[in-house]
């Protein structure tokens, strides 16, 4: 009988994860995927950011992410990216938001006068 497998399953065996062993393999500059919450179990694009290495925090890598957000990400939530990964673009949606409510008010307006 033919098992149909659903999409994490699939990527899962097709998508080869390379984690990094230590924080010495993780330079900054180096493009990187990694888990933001273990709510959210989605990896998301970055860069290892330049940060003064902490002793109390060996496990630890400063990543900045391409949507604009950084934090301190531990190194079993990071995953290696090719190099020459593009920096992946996000629309900000909170001025799109805006941008579209004040159009939509403009042409409310032009509906209502006279």
């Amino acid at each position: 009988k033919p098992h149909i497998l659903s999409r994490e399953e699939t990527l899962k065996d097709a998508i080869l994860e390379v984690t990094p062993s230590s924080v010495s393999e993780l330079p900054s500059g180096a493009r990187v995927c990694a888990y933001w919450s273990q709510q959210y179990r989605c990896l998301y694009p970055g860069t290892v950011a330049v940060s003064s290495p902490d002793p109390h925090d060996e496990k630890f890598v400063a990543v900045e992410f391409d949507d604009g957000d950084s934090g301190r990400i531990a190194i079993e939530d990071i995953r290696f990216l090719e190099p020459n990964y593009p920096v992946v673009e996000y629309e900000n949606t909170l001025f799109t938001l805006g941008k579209r409510r004040r159009n939509t008010s403009v042409t409310e307006e032009k509906k209502t006068a006279p």
